[in-house]
């Protein structure tokens, strides 16, 4: 079917408003794998380009306290590992504490953030420990927060617990946190001043563990920043350790790479509902099928091709036309080539005047006079011919 232009620039002009009015697509804004350092650097680093900003006692004097290391990857070849000693005070709080930061660029109010990473303790938790929160710049108040604490009960084991607020003691949210395996957290922050209309979603390994939990997300006006390391509220005689890597933050859920229950590289830590969870995976594959729905515009621009086999057509057409005017020009010159012309250009009479035309250039015993004469005769016989055909 052959589309004219005016049709394709209308089509163009009633796309063009719903391709200006589409919604902007999902971004991811922020990403950490380490790999752009060396084993031994600094996890955290001032420059403009560095994936974490420096935090509290990332060192030490000489000792880094957040090293890049490949023994602290998740994937890639290089993770960052964190140790908090007995002398990583923080002035004048009394606190053991090392971390570094990541200063997000979505938490004015009313905006929304996703943010993922892969966190692994070699070992069960001694005491409670911050991993995770986040904090506001200027003023430095905690909004909420992520940490790990010994079990109580019999037989030890860690857990992993979140709750809105300051350096919250009480957690709305509780679960097994196994030592020498992956899992990754991720949180969803709906940021708000207001406590009836901020909130939180949180996934671990996968699954989804805590929904829209309403709370004061933003304790102010100010912008806050992520935090991650190892924080104990008193100092200790003893060291802690955690690893983490692969941190992904964007607007949308898509964005963030939520795991599927039992098949990441956390030695298949499972929970209930884990096939529930994987149903949201399957979510996010159809969000990519959508995208591949646009690519379908791009199969039209075929019907261009069948526009263009017509105007060749055309062209042929020129071509022979031409050819023929050659020709007659070949038969009033006197040499044989051009002859041989004027048969490819004329049908019938032109082919006869083509081979006299080579009889006499290749006949030495013709006299001059005597081929003058039938190329004249033969040109009256031609040109009565073509005077017929015109009258006809």
């Amino acid at each position: 079917m052959k589309i004219s232009v005016r049709s394709w620039l209308s089509l163009v002009a009633l796309l063009s408003p719903l391709a200006l009015a589409a919604p902007a697509r999902a971004a991811v804004v922020w990403t950490a794998t380490f790999e752009s350092n060396k084993s031994g650097d600094v996890c955290s680093s001032g420059a403009a380009n560095a994936e974490f900003k420096p935090g509290i006692n990332e060192k030490n004097g000489t000792r880094i306290n957040a090293q890049v290391l490949a023994t602290a990857a998740h994937s890639g070849s290089l993770g960052c590992q964190i140790t908090v000693h007995p002398d990583d005070l923080l002035p004048p709080y009394n606190q053991d504490r090392v971390d570094i930061q990541h200063p997000s660029t979505l938490t004015d109010e009313g905006k929304d953030s996703y943010l993922s990473g892969w966190y692994m303790m070699p070992a069960d938790a001694q005491m409670r420990n911050e991993i995770g929160f986040y904090e506001t710049n200027k003023s430095f108040a905690n909004a909420m927060d992520i940490w790990v604490a010994p079990k109580t009960a019999t037989g030890g084991g860690t857990t992993i617990n979140f709750a809105i607020g300051f350096l919250p003691d009480k957690a709305t949210w509780t679960a097994d946190f196994k030592a020498g395996v992956w899992h990754q957290v991720a949180l969803h922050v709906h940021w708000s001043q207001t406590a009836t209309s901020g909130y939180v979603d949180l996934w671990l390994d996968g699954q989804q563990t805590v929904t829209m939990l309403k709370g004061k997300t933003k304790p102010n006006a100010d912008t806050l920043f992520y935090q991650t390391g190892l924080h104990r509220k008193l100092p200790m005689s003893f060291t802690d350790t955690i690893v983490f890597d692969d941190f992904i933050e964007g607007d949308a859920l898509a964005d963030i790479k939520i795991a599927t229950p039992g098949t990441g590289t956390d030695g298949g830590v499972a929970t209930d509902g884990g096939a529930a969870g994987a149903g949201g995976a399957t979510g996010a594959a159809g969000m990519t099928g959508s995208a591949g729905a646009v690519g379908v515009a791009g199969v039209t621009g075929t019907a261009g091709q069948t526009g263009a086999a017509g105007a060749t057509g055309a062209a042929g057409e020129t071509g022979s036309g031409s050819t023929g005017s050659a020709g007659t020009m070949g038969a009033a010159g006197s040499t044989g080539a051009a002859g041989t012309g004027g048969g490819a250009g004329t049908t019938g009479g032109g082919a006869a005047t083509g081979s006299a035309g080579c009889a006499c250039a290749l006949d030495a015993r013709s006299s001059g006079k005597s081929c003058l004469g039938s190329l004249g005769l033969l040109g009256v016989v031609a040109l009565a011919a073509r005077r017929r055909r015109r009258g006809s």
